[in-house]
Protein backbone atom coordinates (compact mmCIF):
# COMPACT_ATOMS: atom_id res chain seq x y z
CA UNK A 1 0.00 0.00 0.00
CA UNK A 2 2.88 2.39 0.76
CA UNK A 3 4.31 1.89 -2.73
CA UNK A 4 0.87 2.05 -4.37
CA UNK A 5 0.02 5.47 -2.94
CA UNK A 6 3.52 7.04 -2.97
CA UNK A 7 4.97 5.97 -6.32
CA UNK A 8 7.24 9.00 -6.66
CA UNK A 9 8.80 8.51 -3.21
CA UNK A 10 12.11 6.59 -3.32
CA UNK A 11 11.76 5.30 0.25
CA UNK A 12 8.24 4.07 -0.51
CA UNK A 13 9.55 2.14 -3.53
CA UNK A 14 12.05 0.34 -1.33
CA UNK A 15 9.30 -0.49 1.16
CA UNK A 16 7.30 -2.00 -1.70
CA UNK A 17 10.30 -4.03 -2.92
CA UNK A 18 10.91 -5.33 0.59
CA UNK A 19 7.30 -6.47 0.82
CA UNK A 20 7.46 -8.33 -2.51
CA UNK A 21 10.76 -9.94 -1.51
CA UNK A 22 9.34 -11.04 1.83
CA UNK A 23 6.27 -12.48 0.07
CA UNK A 24 8.49 -14.59 -2.19
CA UNK A 25 10.70 -15.75 0.67
CA UNK A 26 7.89 -16.59 3.10
CA UNK A 27 5.74 -18.23 0.40
CA UNK A 28 8.52 -20.56 -0.68
CA UNK A 29 9.41 -21.43 2.91
CA UNK A 30 5.79 -22.20 3.72
CA UNK A 31 5.72 -24.81 0.92
CA UNK A 32 8.96 -26.70 1.51
CA UNK A 33 9.04 -26.18 5.28
CA UNK A 34 5.88 -28.22 5.88
CA UNK A 35 6.38 -31.04 3.34
CA UNK A 36 10.09 -31.33 2.65
CA UNK A 37 9.95 -35.16 2.48
CA UNK A 38 6.94 -35.25 0.15
CA UNK A 39 8.08 -32.95 -2.66
CA UNK A 40 10.46 -33.56 -5.52
CA UNK A 41 14.12 -32.78 -4.92
CA UNK A 42 14.42 -30.30 -7.80
CA UNK A 43 11.27 -28.52 -6.66
CA UNK A 44 12.68 -28.42 -3.12
CA UNK A 45 15.91 -26.87 -4.40
CA UNK A 46 14.02 -24.30 -6.51
CA UNK A 47 11.86 -23.28 -3.58
CA UNK A 48 14.94 -23.06 -1.39
CA UNK A 49 16.58 -20.74 -3.92
CA UNK A 50 13.45 -18.56 -4.08
CA UNK A 51 13.46 -18.35 -0.29
CA UNK A 52 17.13 -17.38 -0.23
CA UNK A 53 16.79 -14.85 -3.06
CA UNK A 54 13.79 -13.23 -1.39
CA UNK A 55 15.67 -12.99 1.91
CA UNK A 56 18.66 -11.33 0.23
CA UNK A 57 16.45 -8.85 -1.68
CA UNK A 58 14.56 -8.09 1.52
CA UNK A 59 17.82 -7.23 3.30
CA UNK A 60 18.93 -4.93 0.47
CA UNK A 61 15.58 -3.11 0.40
CA UNK A 62 15.49 -3.04 4.21
CA UNK A 63 18.82 -1.19 4.37
CA UNK A 64 17.99 1.05 1.39
CA UNK A 65 14.81 2.23 3.09
CA UNK A 66 16.76 3.42 6.12
CA UNK A 67 19.15 5.22 3.79
CA UNK A 68 16.28 7.29 2.37
CA UNK A 69 13.80 7.61 5.24
CA UNK A 70 12.91 9.79 7.05
CA UNK A 71 15.85 11.89 5.74
CA UNK A 72 18.13 11.00 2.86
CA UNK A 73 21.63 10.33 4.19
CA UNK A 74 23.46 11.03 0.94
CA UNK A 75 23.31 11.20 -2.84
CA UNK A 76 24.96 7.82 -3.51
CA UNK A 77 22.65 5.15 -5.08
CA UNK A 78 23.03 2.89 -2.05
CA UNK A 79 19.90 0.88 -2.78
CA UNK A 80 21.02 -0.13 -6.27
CA UNK A 81 24.52 -0.94 -5.06
CA UNK A 82 23.10 -3.16 -2.32
CA UNK A 83 20.82 -4.94 -4.80
CA UNK A 84 23.79 -5.54 -7.09
CA UNK A 85 25.93 -6.86 -4.22
CA UNK A 86 23.23 -9.19 -2.94
CA UNK A 87 22.54 -10.22 -6.53
CA UNK A 88 26.14 -11.45 -6.78
CA UNK A 89 25.66 -13.36 -3.52
CA UNK A 90 22.54 -14.97 -5.00
CA UNK A 91 24.45 -15.95 -8.14
CA UNK A 92 26.99 -17.66 -5.91
CA UNK A 93 24.16 -19.46 -4.16
CA UNK A 94 22.58 -20.40 -7.50
CA UNK A 95 25.78 -21.78 -9.03
CA UNK A 96 27.06 -23.38 -5.85
CA UNK A 97 30.25 -21.28 -5.91
CA UNK A 98 29.51 -19.88 -2.47
CA UNK A 99 29.90 -23.32 -0.91
CA UNK A 100 28.73 -23.25 2.68
CA UNK A 101 25.08 -22.27 3.07
CA UNK A 102 25.84 -20.13 6.12
CA UNK A 103 28.44 -18.21 4.14
CA UNK A 104 26.14 -17.81 1.15
CA UNK A 105 22.94 -16.70 2.89
CA UNK A 106 22.86 -16.33 6.65
CA UNK A 107 25.99 -14.23 7.08
CA UNK A 108 25.00 -11.77 4.31
CA UNK A 109 21.58 -11.41 5.92
CA UNK A 110 23.14 -10.66 9.30
CA UNK A 111 25.51 -8.24 7.59
CA UNK A 112 22.55 -6.45 6.00
CA UNK A 113 20.88 -6.21 9.37
CA UNK A 114 24.06 -4.69 10.85
CA UNK A 115 24.24 -2.19 7.95
CA UNK A 116 20.60 -1.27 8.56
CA UNK A 117 21.38 -0.63 12.22
CA UNK A 118 24.25 1.65 11.17
CA UNK A 119 21.95 3.62 8.85
CA UNK A 120 19.39 3.86 11.66
CA UNK A 121 22.04 5.36 13.95
CA UNK A 122 22.97 7.89 11.26
CA UNK A 123 19.30 8.79 10.81
CA UNK A 124 18.94 9.24 14.57
CA UNK A 125 21.80 11.72 14.61
CA UNK A 126 20.60 13.53 11.50
CA UNK A 127 17.10 14.07 12.95
CA UNK A 128 18.38 15.45 16.25
CA UNK A 129 16.96 18.96 15.67
CA UNK A 130 13.86 17.78 13.78
CA UNK A 131 11.26 16.44 16.25
CA UNK A 132 8.71 15.37 13.62
CA UNK A 133 11.23 13.23 11.72
CA UNK A 134 12.62 11.90 15.02
CA UNK A 135 9.16 10.75 16.16
CA UNK A 136 8.50 9.03 12.81
CA UNK A 137 11.95 7.37 12.92
CA UNK A 138 11.40 6.12 16.47
CA UNK A 139 8.18 4.36 15.50
CA UNK A 140 9.65 3.15 12.23
CA UNK A 141 12.64 1.55 13.98
CA UNK A 142 10.46 0.00 16.67
CA UNK A 143 8.41 -1.76 13.99
CA UNK A 144 11.16 -2.70 11.53
CA UNK A 145 14.01 -3.61 13.82
CA UNK A 146 11.64 -5.24 16.32
CA UNK A 147 10.05 -7.59 13.78
CA UNK A 148 13.22 -8.26 11.77
CA UNK A 149 15.37 -8.63 14.91
CA UNK A 150 12.94 -11.11 16.44
CA UNK A 151 13.08 -13.24 13.28
CA UNK A 152 16.87 -13.25 13.29
CA UNK A 153 16.93 -14.19 16.96
CA UNK A 154 14.50 -17.09 16.43
CA UNK A 155 15.81 -18.48 13.11
CA UNK A 156 19.17 -17.20 11.89
CA UNK A 157 21.25 -17.00 15.05
CA UNK A 158 20.29 -20.50 16.32
CA UNK A 159 21.00 -21.92 12.84
CA UNK A 160 24.46 -20.35 12.82
CA UNK A 161 25.09 -21.94 16.21
CA UNK A 162 24.21 -25.36 14.79
CA UNK A 163 20.67 -25.79 16.10
CA UNK A 164 17.88 -27.26 13.97
CA UNK A 165 15.27 -24.57 13.20
CA UNK A 166 13.38 -26.34 10.43
CA UNK A 167 10.11 -26.60 12.35
CA UNK A 168 10.18 -23.01 13.62
CA UNK A 169 11.12 -21.23 10.39
CA UNK A 170 7.66 -21.06 8.77
CA UNK A 171 5.79 -19.86 11.90
CA UNK A 172 8.59 -17.36 12.57
CA UNK A 173 7.67 -15.47 9.40
CA UNK A 174 4.64 -14.22 11.34
CA UNK A 175 7.07 -11.99 13.25
CA UNK A 176 7.36 -9.86 10.14
CA UNK A 177 3.74 -8.86 10.68
CA UNK A 178 5.11 -6.67 13.47
CA UNK A 179 6.84 -4.60 10.78
CA UNK A 180 3.82 -3.99 8.60
CA UNK A 181 1.38 -3.73 11.48
CA UNK A 182 3.66 -1.11 13.01
CA UNK A 183 3.81 0.73 9.70
CA UNK A 184 0.02 0.82 9.56
CA UNK A 185 -0.23 2.26 13.07
CA UNK A 186 2.56 4.70 12.30
CA UNK A 187 0.66 6.02 9.29
CA UNK A 188 -2.25 6.93 11.58
CA UNK A 189 -0.19 8.30 14.46
CA UNK A 190 2.95 9.79 12.91
CA UNK A 191 1.93 10.22 9.24
CA UNK A 192 4.63 7.83 8.02
CA UNK A 193 5.28 8.44 4.30
CA UNK A 194 2.47 11.06 4.44
CA UNK A 195 -0.09 8.29 3.96
CA UNK A 196 -2.61 9.49 6.55
CA UNK A 197 -5.10 10.65 3.88
CA UNK A 198 -4.96 7.22 2.20
CA UNK A 199 -5.41 5.06 5.29
CA UNK A 200 -9.13 4.39 4.74
CA UNK A 201 -8.67 3.31 1.11
CA UNK A 202 -5.69 1.10 1.93
CA UNK A 203 -7.32 -0.59 4.91
CA UNK A 204 -10.60 -1.27 3.16
CA UNK A 205 -8.77 -2.68 0.14
CA UNK A 206 -6.81 -5.01 2.42
CA UNK A 207 -9.99 -5.94 4.27
CA UNK A 208 -11.62 -6.84 0.96
CA UNK A 209 -8.81 -9.26 0.15
CA UNK A 210 -8.97 -10.87 3.59
CA UNK A 211 -12.76 -11.16 3.34
CA UNK A 212 -12.48 -12.88 -0.04
CA UNK A 213 -10.03 -15.47 1.32
CA UNK A 214 -12.10 -16.12 4.45
CA UNK A 215 -15.29 -16.55 2.44
CA UNK A 216 -13.56 -18.93 0.07
CA UNK A 217 -12.20 -21.09 2.90
CA UNK A 218 -15.49 -21.01 4.82
CA UNK A 219 -17.56 -22.20 1.88
CA UNK A 220 -15.13 -24.98 1.12
CA UNK A 221 -14.95 -26.19 4.73
CA UNK A 222 -18.47 -25.48 5.99
CA UNK A 223 -20.68 -25.80 2.91
CA UNK A 224 -18.46 -28.48 1.30
CA UNK A 225 -18.51 -26.68 -2.04
CA UNK A 226 -16.00 -27.37 -4.76
CA UNK A 227 -13.06 -24.95 -4.92
CA UNK A 228 -14.23 -23.40 -8.19
CA UNK A 229 -17.78 -22.87 -6.88
CA UNK A 230 -16.54 -21.41 -3.58
CA UNK A 231 -14.20 -19.00 -5.37
CA UNK A 232 -16.94 -17.81 -7.72
CA UNK A 233 -19.44 -17.33 -4.88
CA UNK A 234 -16.90 -15.46 -2.76
CA UNK A 235 -16.09 -13.22 -5.71
CA UNK A 236 -19.78 -12.43 -6.22
CA UNK A 237 -20.30 -11.61 -2.53
CA UNK A 238 -17.29 -9.29 -2.43
CA UNK A 239 -18.22 -7.60 -5.72
CA UNK A 240 -21.93 -7.16 -5.08
CA UNK A 241 -22.02 -6.52 -1.33
CA UNK A 242 -18.65 -5.52 0.08
CA UNK A 243 -17.42 -3.17 -2.65
CA UNK A 244 -20.69 -1.15 -2.88
CA UNK A 245 -20.80 -0.91 0.92
CA UNK A 246 -17.19 0.31 0.97
CA UNK A 247 -17.93 2.89 -1.73
CA UNK A 248 -21.00 4.13 0.15
CA UNK A 249 -19.06 4.49 3.41
CA UNK A 250 -16.18 6.27 1.69
CA UNK A 251 -18.61 8.64 -0.02
CA UNK A 252 -20.27 9.50 3.31
CA UNK A 253 -16.93 10.20 4.97
CA UNK A 254 -15.80 12.47 2.15
CA UNK A 255 -19.16 14.24 2.07
CA UNK A 256 -18.92 15.00 5.80
CA UNK A 257 -15.41 16.35 5.29
CA UNK A 258 -16.57 18.55 2.40
CA UNK A 259 -19.49 19.82 4.49
CA UNK A 260 -17.21 20.74 7.37
CA UNK A 261 -14.84 22.52 4.98
CA UNK A 262 -17.77 24.41 3.47
CA UNK A 263 -19.08 25.44 6.89
CA UNK A 264 -15.69 26.74 8.03
CA UNK A 265 -15.28 28.62 4.75
CA UNK A 266 -18.69 30.24 5.20
CA UNK A 267 -17.76 31.35 8.72
CA UNK A 268 -14.30 32.67 7.86
CA UNK A 269 -15.05 34.32 4.50
CA UNK A 270 -17.36 37.06 3.26
CA UNK A 271 -16.47 39.73 5.86
CA UNK A 272 -18.84 42.13 4.09
CA UNK A 273 -21.77 39.99 5.26
CA UNK A 274 -23.12 40.16 8.78
CA UNK A 275 -22.26 37.51 11.36
CA UNK A 276 -25.85 36.24 11.24
CA UNK A 277 -25.70 35.74 7.46
CA UNK A 278 -22.38 33.89 7.70
CA UNK A 279 -23.80 31.67 10.46
CA UNK A 280 -26.84 30.83 8.36
CA UNK A 281 -24.64 29.88 5.39
CA UNK A 282 -22.42 27.74 7.63
CA UNK A 283 -25.42 25.85 9.00
CA UNK A 284 -26.71 25.34 5.47
CA UNK A 285 -23.34 23.90 4.36
CA UNK A 286 -23.10 21.69 7.44
CA UNK A 287 -26.51 19.99 7.40
CA UNK A 288 -28.04 20.76 3.97
CA UNK A 289 -31.52 21.17 5.50
CA UNK A 290 -34.58 21.32 3.33
CA UNK A 291 -35.61 24.59 4.98
CA UNK A 292 -34.06 27.13 7.34
CA UNK A 293 -36.59 29.21 9.26
CA UNK A 294 -36.40 31.80 12.02
CA UNK A 295 -37.23 30.08 15.30
CA UNK A 296 -39.69 31.85 17.65
CA UNK A 297 -37.81 30.66 20.75
CA UNK A 298 -34.04 30.85 21.24
CA UNK A 299 -32.59 27.72 22.89
CA UNK A 300 -29.37 28.06 24.88
CA UNK A 301 -27.89 25.07 23.10
CA UNK A 302 -28.85 23.16 19.93
CA UNK A 303 -31.71 20.72 20.43
CA UNK A 304 -33.70 18.26 18.36
CA UNK A 305 -37.45 18.69 18.16
CA UNK A 306 -40.49 17.24 16.37
CA UNK A 307 -39.28 13.62 16.55
CA UNK A 308 -36.00 14.42 14.79
CA UNK A 309 -37.43 16.32 11.83
CA UNK A 310 -36.12 19.69 13.08
CA UNK A 311 -33.03 21.04 14.81
CA UNK A 312 -33.07 24.33 16.74
CA UNK A 313 -29.76 26.19 16.89
CA UNK A 314 -29.07 29.45 18.75
CA UNK A 315 -28.31 32.58 16.78
CA UNK A 316 -25.03 34.43 16.60
CA UNK A 317 -24.14 37.99 17.59
CA UNK A 318 -27.64 38.85 18.80
CA UNK A 319 -29.46 37.38 15.81
CA UNK A 320 -32.45 35.12 16.27
CA UNK A 321 -32.34 31.35 16.58
CA UNK A 322 -32.70 29.15 13.50
CA UNK A 323 -34.92 26.16 12.88
CA UNK A 324 -33.49 23.57 10.50
CA UNK A 325 -35.97 21.12 8.99
CA UNK A 326 -35.18 17.76 7.37
CA UNK A 327 -31.43 17.15 7.19
CA UNK A 328 -29.72 16.23 3.91
CA UNK A 329 -32.50 17.84 1.88
CA UNK A 330 -35.08 15.58 3.50
CA UNK A 331 -32.99 12.42 3.27
CA UNK A 332 -32.74 11.70 7.01
CA UNK A 333 -33.71 12.78 10.51
CA UNK A 334 -31.49 14.75 12.87
CA UNK A 335 -29.55 12.62 15.37
CA UNK A 336 -27.65 13.39 18.62
CA UNK A 337 -24.37 13.56 16.69
CA UNK A 338 -25.83 16.54 14.79
CA UNK A 339 -26.42 18.31 18.11
CA UNK A 340 -22.77 17.88 19.09
CA UNK A 341 -21.65 19.04 15.65
CA UNK A 342 -23.87 22.13 15.85
CA UNK A 343 -22.52 22.92 19.34
CA UNK A 344 -18.94 22.75 18.05
CA UNK A 345 -19.78 24.89 15.01
CA UNK A 346 -21.52 27.48 17.19
CA UNK A 347 -18.52 27.65 19.53
CA UNK A 348 -16.17 28.21 16.56
CA UNK A 349 -18.52 30.83 15.11
CA UNK A 350 -18.65 32.74 18.41
CA UNK A 351 -14.85 32.79 18.65
CA UNK A 352 -14.51 33.99 15.05
CA UNK A 353 -17.08 36.71 15.66
CA UNK A 354 -15.31 37.83 18.85
CA UNK A 355 -11.99 37.89 17.00
CA UNK A 356 -13.42 39.95 14.15
CA UNK A 357 -15.05 42.35 16.59
CA UNK A 358 -11.73 42.80 18.43
CA UNK A 359 -9.92 43.44 15.13
CA UNK A 360 -12.56 45.97 14.08
CA UNK A 361 -12.35 47.76 17.46
CA UNK A 362 -8.58 47.99 17.12
CA UNK A 363 -8.86 49.26 13.55
CA UNK A 364 -11.46 51.82 14.58
CA UNK A 365 -9.28 53.12 17.41
CA UNK A 366 -6.42 53.48 14.94
CA UNK A 367 -8.68 55.33 12.47
CA UNK A 368 -9.81 57.69 15.24
CA UNK A 369 -6.19 58.35 16.23
CA UNK A 370 -5.24 59.12 12.62
CA UNK A 371 -8.31 61.36 12.22
CA UNK A 372 -7.41 63.33 15.37
CA UNK A 373 -3.83 63.76 14.18
CA UNK A 374 -4.94 64.96 10.75
CA UNK A 375 -7.55 67.31 12.20
CA UNK A 376 -5.32 68.81 14.89
CA UNK A 377 -1.99 69.01 13.07
CA UNK A 378 -2.61 69.05 9.32
CA UNK A 379 -5.93 70.89 9.58
CA UNK A 380 -4.53 73.69 11.74
CA UNK A 381 -1.54 74.09 9.42
CA UNK A 382 -3.80 74.38 6.36
CA UNK A 383 -6.03 76.89 8.13
CA UNK A 384 -2.98 79.01 8.88
CA UNK A 385 -1.96 78.94 5.22
CA UNK A 386 -5.53 79.75 4.17
CA UNK A 387 -5.71 82.88 6.39
CA UNK A 388 -2.17 84.11 5.79
CA UNK A 389 -1.98 83.78 1.97
CA UNK A 390 -3.72 85.14 -1.10
CA UNK A 391 -4.18 84.12 -4.71
CA UNK A 392 -3.15 80.62 -5.89
CA UNK A 393 -1.75 79.58 -2.50
CA UNK A 394 -5.06 80.35 -0.82
CA UNK A 395 -6.95 78.40 -3.51
CA UNK A 396 -4.62 75.42 -3.08
CA UNK A 397 -5.05 75.55 0.70
CA UNK A 398 -8.84 75.62 0.31
CA UNK A 399 -8.74 72.56 -1.97
CA UNK A 400 -6.41 70.76 0.44
CA UNK A 401 -8.84 71.46 3.29
CA UNK A 402 -11.70 70.08 1.19
CA UNK A 403 -9.72 66.91 0.50
CA UNK A 404 -8.84 66.63 4.20
CA UNK A 405 -12.53 66.89 5.04
CA UNK A 406 -13.21 64.00 2.67
CA UNK A 407 -10.47 61.91 4.24
CA UNK A 408 -11.85 62.55 7.72
CA UNK A 409 -15.31 61.61 6.44
CA UNK A 410 -13.86 58.33 5.15
CA UNK A 411 -12.39 57.60 8.58
CA UNK A 412 -15.79 57.91 10.26
CA UNK A 413 -16.82 55.08 12.52
CA UNK A 414 -20.25 54.07 11.24
CA UNK A 415 -22.30 53.98 8.10
CA UNK A 416 -24.90 56.61 7.30
CA UNK A 417 -28.32 56.57 5.70
CA UNK A 418 -28.31 56.58 1.91
CA UNK A 419 -30.34 59.83 1.80
CA UNK A 420 -27.71 61.62 3.91
CA UNK A 421 -24.80 60.18 1.89
CA UNK A 422 -26.28 61.24 -1.46
CA UNK A 423 -27.18 64.69 -0.12
CA UNK A 424 -23.59 65.13 1.01
CA UNK A 425 -22.32 63.86 -2.37
CA UNK A 426 -24.57 66.28 -4.23
CA UNK A 427 -23.22 69.26 -2.28
CA UNK A 428 -19.58 68.22 -2.72
CA UNK A 429 -20.05 67.51 -6.42
CA UNK A 430 -21.80 70.79 -7.11
CA UNK A 431 -18.98 72.67 -5.39
CA UNK A 432 -16.39 70.72 -7.40
CA UNK A 433 -18.28 71.20 -10.69
CA UNK A 434 -18.57 74.97 -10.12
CA UNK A 435 -14.84 75.14 -9.40
CA UNK A 436 -13.91 73.61 -12.76
CA UNK A 437 -16.66 75.26 -14.81
CA UNK A 438 -18.98 72.29 -15.42
CA UNK A 439 -22.75 72.46 -14.96
CA UNK A 440 -24.10 69.53 -12.91
CA UNK A 441 -27.57 68.13 -13.62
CA UNK A 442 -28.45 65.92 -10.63
CA UNK A 443 -31.42 63.66 -11.43
CA UNK A 444 -32.47 61.64 -8.39
CA UNK A 445 -35.77 60.52 -6.84
CA UNK A 446 -37.12 62.67 -3.99
CA UNK A 447 -36.60 59.91 -1.42
CA UNK A 448 -34.46 56.79 -1.20
CA UNK A 449 -35.28 53.54 0.61
CA UNK A 450 -34.07 52.75 4.10
CA UNK A 451 -30.51 51.74 3.21
CA UNK A 452 -26.99 52.70 4.26
CA UNK A 453 -23.37 52.89 3.15
CA UNK A 454 -20.29 52.68 5.34
CA UNK A 455 -17.93 55.66 5.41
CA UNK A 456 -15.23 54.11 3.24
CA UNK A 457 -17.60 53.11 0.44
CA UNK A 458 -19.29 56.52 0.68
CA UNK A 459 -15.95 58.23 0.05
CA UNK A 460 -15.19 55.91 -2.88
CA UNK A 461 -18.63 56.65 -4.33
CA UNK A 462 -18.05 60.39 -4.08
CA UNK A 463 -14.65 60.15 -5.75
CA UNK A 464 -16.09 57.97 -8.52
CA UNK A 465 -18.72 60.61 -9.20
CA UNK A 466 -16.06 63.31 -9.18
CA UNK A 467 -14.12 61.35 -11.79
CA UNK A 468 -17.20 61.48 -14.03
CA UNK A 469 -17.27 65.28 -13.71
CA UNK A 470 -13.51 65.44 -14.36
CA UNK A 471 -14.00 63.27 -17.45
CA UNK A 472 -16.60 65.77 -18.73
CA UNK A 473 -14.18 68.66 -18.14
CA UNK A 474 -11.30 66.86 -19.87
CA UNK A 475 -13.44 66.33 -23.00
CA UNK A 476 -14.42 70.01 -23.12
CA UNK A 477 -18.04 69.48 -22.03
CA UNK A 478 -19.89 72.28 -20.27
CA UNK A 479 -22.45 70.01 -18.58
CA UNK A 480 -22.80 66.50 -17.17
CA UNK A 481 -25.92 64.69 -16.08
CA UNK A 482 -25.93 62.13 -13.25
CA UNK A 483 -29.02 59.92 -12.99
CA UNK A 484 -29.66 57.85 -9.86
CA UNK A 485 -32.28 55.08 -9.51
CA UNK A 486 -32.89 52.31 -7.00
CA UNK A 487 -33.76 48.86 -8.40
CA UNK A 488 -33.73 45.49 -6.61
CA UNK A 489 -31.74 46.71 -3.56
CA UNK A 490 -29.13 48.30 -5.86
CA UNK A 491 -28.29 51.92 -6.58
CA UNK A 492 -27.93 52.44 -10.34
CA UNK A 493 -25.76 55.43 -11.27
CA UNK A 494 -25.51 56.71 -14.84
CA UNK A 495 -23.11 59.48 -15.73
CA UNK A 496 -24.16 60.94 -19.11
CA UNK A 497 -21.84 63.05 -21.25
CA UNK A 498 -22.57 64.48 -24.72
CA UNK A 499 -19.36 64.28 -26.75
CA UNK A 500 -18.44 66.61 -29.57
CA UNK A 501 -18.07 64.99 -32.97
CA UNK A 502 -14.64 63.38 -33.32
CA UNK A 503 -13.79 63.96 -29.65
CA UNK A 504 -11.89 60.95 -28.18
CA UNK A 505 -12.50 59.78 -24.61
CA UNK A 506 -9.37 60.41 -22.47
CA UNK A 507 -8.06 57.13 -21.10
CA UNK A 508 -6.53 58.50 -17.87
CA UNK A 509 -9.76 59.70 -16.19
CA UNK A 510 -11.60 56.63 -17.47
CA UNK A 511 -8.88 54.34 -16.07
CA UNK A 512 -9.04 56.10 -12.69
CA UNK A 513 -12.81 55.68 -12.69
CA UNK A 514 -12.43 51.96 -13.37
CA UNK A 515 -10.06 51.68 -10.38
CA UNK A 516 -12.58 53.45 -8.13
CA UNK A 517 -15.33 51.11 -9.32
CA UNK A 518 -13.11 48.08 -8.70
CA UNK A 519 -12.42 49.27 -5.15
CA UNK A 520 -16.19 49.45 -4.63
CA UNK A 521 -16.46 45.87 -5.90
CA UNK A 522 -18.21 46.93 -9.10
CA UNK A 523 -17.72 46.77 -12.83
CA UNK A 524 -17.83 49.97 -14.82
CA UNK A 525 -20.04 49.60 -17.87
CA UNK A 526 -19.68 52.07 -20.73
CA UNK A 527 -22.12 52.33 -23.62
CA UNK A 528 -22.84 54.85 -26.35
CA UNK A 529 -26.23 56.21 -27.38
CA UNK A 530 -25.64 58.41 -30.42
CA UNK A 531 -23.17 61.08 -29.36
CA UNK A 532 -23.94 60.44 -25.70
CA UNK A 533 -21.48 58.42 -23.54
CA UNK A 534 -23.08 56.65 -20.58
CA UNK A 535 -20.96 55.47 -17.66
CA UNK A 536 -22.98 53.01 -15.55
CA UNK A 537 -22.29 51.85 -11.99
CA UNK A 538 -24.46 49.44 -9.96
CA UNK A 539 -23.95 49.55 -6.18
CA UNK A 540 -25.51 46.96 -3.81
CA UNK A 541 -27.21 48.46 -0.76
CA UNK A 542 -27.35 47.28 2.85
CA UNK A 543 -30.68 47.40 4.64
CA UNK A 544 -31.07 49.69 7.62
CA UNK A 545 -29.21 52.82 8.52
CA UNK A 546 -26.64 51.14 10.63
CA UNK A 547 -26.13 47.83 9.05
CA UNK A 548 -23.16 48.63 6.92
Amino acid sequence: AVWAYRRDDTAARWVGISGLALLASAGAAAVYGSRELAIDGELFRGLHLVNGGGALAFCAAFAATLWHYPLRLGLAPVGRLLLAAYGLVFLGLLTGLAGNFDLALRLPVLGGFALTAAFALAQWRRSRQRPLERAALRWFLLAWLGGGGAFLAVVFVPALLGHDVGNSQAPAFALFLIIYGGLALGVVRYRLFDLDRWWFTAWTAAAGGVLFVLLDISMVKILSLAAEQATLLALLIVSWIYLPARQWLQHRMRRKRRRLDGALTALASAPERSAGENWREAIRALFSPLRILDAPAAPATPEITDQGTALLVPGLAGTGALRLEFADAGGRLFIPADVRLAESAHSIAERLHAYRAAVERGAQRERERIARTLHDDVGSALLSVLHESNGPAQTAARRALAELRLVLQGLAAHGQALDDILGWCRGELREHADAIGVELDWDAPPQFPDASLDAHRSLLLLRSLREIIDLAASTGQQAVRIVLQVRDHHLDIDGRLTLSEGCPVPETPLGTLRQRALALGLDLQTRAAGRQLILALRLPLSEGPGSA
